[in-house]
């Protein structure tokens, strides 16, 4: 990998991998750079990255701490982990049997303002929370039949956490 520009790591890459990014997947699509399990440690030297993303990859996994501590060793010091998830109430976020870990506003946390509390189950940090977001679905005609069933318009968070510029 050349070191001459700002690497970004993209996990969970999919079928469709982005260019200009070094694509991980656990599965040999096409366009992938690395085949991984990120719940198992990764192979990239420490402090190598300067951008992580994750984007609907990290509630396909039962073991989410390694996976962070892995991105918190792969980044520089001020490296960004940009992660999306499904809001734990949205309509699809129960809907894919492959989804595993559910994910509310408290959910990273355990990583950032809250890591004194949690450090003890093993949690590399604290990250700094630079930003959280939410999107929403828009209003339809199924609107009322998902609230009635419980279901949020939340769709998504996503969320960037920064590992601290010395660590």
């Amino acid at each position: 990998m050349p070191a001459d520009k700002p690497q970004i790591l993209n996990i969970g890459c999919g079928p469709d991998p982005p260019k200009g990014q070094v694509n991980l997947d656990i599965y040999p699509f096409p366009g992938v750079d690395v085949i991984h399990d990120i719940q198992q440690p990764w192979p990239f030297p420490d402090s190598y990255f300067s951008r992580i993303n994750a984007h609907h990859v990290l509630e396909h996994l039962s073991r989410l701490i390694p996976a962070i501590n892995e991105a918190y060793r792969c980044l520089k010091p001020a490296g960004m982990l940009s992660i999306k998830v499904p809001w734990w109430s949205g309509e699809w976020a129960r809907g894919d049997p492959s989804h595993k870990t559910f994910f509310d506003h408290n959910t990273f946390s355990a990583f950032s303002d809250w890591w004194q509390s949690f450090r003890h189950l093993g949690i590399t940090g604290p990250w700094l929370k630079f930003s959280q977001t939410y999107t929403h679905r828009p209003t339809d005609e199924n609107t009322p039949f998902l609230k009635e069933m419980g279901f949020s318009t939340c769709r998504e968070m996503a969320i960037i956490l920064q590992r601290p510029p010395r660590s």
